[in-house]
Parts: C-alpha cells; structure tokens; sequence
C-alpha cells in the first residue's frame, strides 16, 4: 500500500517476511489467537527478533517468563537478544517473575495504561494478555483498554497482543478481533503422526502484498521459526 511504512520482519532463516510482505504496518494493532502451547508465543518471539534485527525497537512484556528463562529461550531458538537488553533497544518486563504460582493483579490493565515508558519504543508485545486479565472486565473498562489501544497506535506505535480464547472473557476477545488491523489464529493438528502448526489469517489491513491465506510452520533448536512447506490444508 502506497504511503503505508512497516516494522521489517525479514530473516534469513526463514520464509515468513516473504508470506506477508515487508513487514508489520506501522500503526497496527494485531492480535495473535491460539490456546495453550499451540506456539502463539513463539511466532510473537520470531516477530520480536525481527523487528530487532532490522533496526526497530520494542517492548516485550511477558506474563510467563522470567528476564533469565526468556534469554535462554530466545537463545535456544537461535534468537539471540541479549545485545539488544544491553543497548536499549529492546525492555523486556516480566509482569510476574515470581517462582512458583502466578498470583495476577486486578488492576493490571490500568497500571498498564499509566506505564508510558512501556510504549515508547516502536512495537510493544504482550504475551499473553489473558493471563493478565483474571476479572470480569466492565463495560467501562474494555471502553478505556480500547481507548488506549487507539491511541497508542494513533501515535504510529505497534502493539502485538497473543491470547488464548479459552481463557479470556468472550466479550472482550470479541471486541479485540473487531478492532484488530491483524488477525492471526494459530491452530494445532495431527498429520501422520505428527503435530503441524498453522497460522490462519483472518484479517491484514496494508499488507504490501497478497498474504498467504494459511502459513504452515514448525520450531527447530537453535533455528526457530521454519516455514513448512508442504501443503497443510
């Protein structure tokens, strides 16, 4: 699209910049949909390396991981980010770094407004985002989340969010999909044997190509992301 400028995502490790153009639209606000271990995370992770690699800054907040584990994941993944930690170009916020059970804070949605620090750099990923909402929002509060969304995204700034549906309250994920300008979902299943991962997309407003309706793909140590190539349909 003429005009629209991208958060670059291009690897040469894999084929995923070539599924869906440059890159991510600058400005979007994309949602990434997939239950647990189905690999929403790890395809957040693939976008977050190659946002870095091509000289974008983010904010990754992770509901999971602690600095320490995410360091050795991404390392395990061939995506190594340690540099970037050191020169600022990517913050890393672990939201419960605690061992042991997650204990989720009530009002995580509001502080997480109130951080603006958070949503200074390029592209901000927040996975998950369910497991940070453990209340019932209100009417008001999912009114003010998509406020904020809006103009965080208005200021040219990308937001990344994973959610697994099983998790989060329906009228929220509905309201999240409907102002979605990306809408993957990541879907699991058995084909001989083994389990195949695959990206459906829904929606991609400003693509700066034609976007693959399905995009297969698999994760190797120390390779990461690995498009697949056979048919999965």
């Amino acid at each position: 699209m003429e005009g629209t400028k991208y958060l670059e995502i291009g690897l040469k490790t894999d084929e995923l910049h070539r599924r869906i153009g440059k890159g991510i639209p600058t400005g979007s606000f994309m949602v990434i949909e997939g239950e647990n271990a189905s690999g929403k995370s790890i395809l957040a992770q693939r976008l977050l390396y190659g946002f870095l690699k091509n000289g974008n800054s983010v904010t990754y907040i992770s509901s999971e991981l602690t600095t320490q584990d995410f360091l050795e994941q991404m390392a395990s993944l061939g995506y190594n980010v340690a540099s970037y930690l050191t020169e600022k170009k990517l913050l890393f916020v672990p939201v419960f770094p605690r061992i042991g059970r997650v204990v989720p804070r009530k009002d995580f949605i509001y502080r997480l407004m109130r951080a603006e620090a958070l949503f200074r750099n390029q592209a901000v990923v927040i996975d998950t985002l369910d497991s940070l909402i453990i209340d019932k929002l209100t009417k008001k509060d999912i009114f003010s989340l998509v406020s904020f969304i809006k103009k965080v995204i208005n200021m040219n700034k990308t937001i990344i969010v994973t959610v697994s549906p099983s998790n989060m309250d329906e009228e929220v994920l509905k309201t999240l999909r409907s102002i979605s300008d990306i809408y993957f979902t990541i879907k699991m299943r058995e084909v001989g044997g083994s389990i195949k991962r695959v990206i459906n997309v829904y929606r991609f407003r400003g693509a700066s190509m034609t976007v693959a309706d399905t995009i297969g793909f698999r994760v190797e140590p120390k390779v990461g992301f690995v498009i697949e190539i056979s048919s999965v349909a």
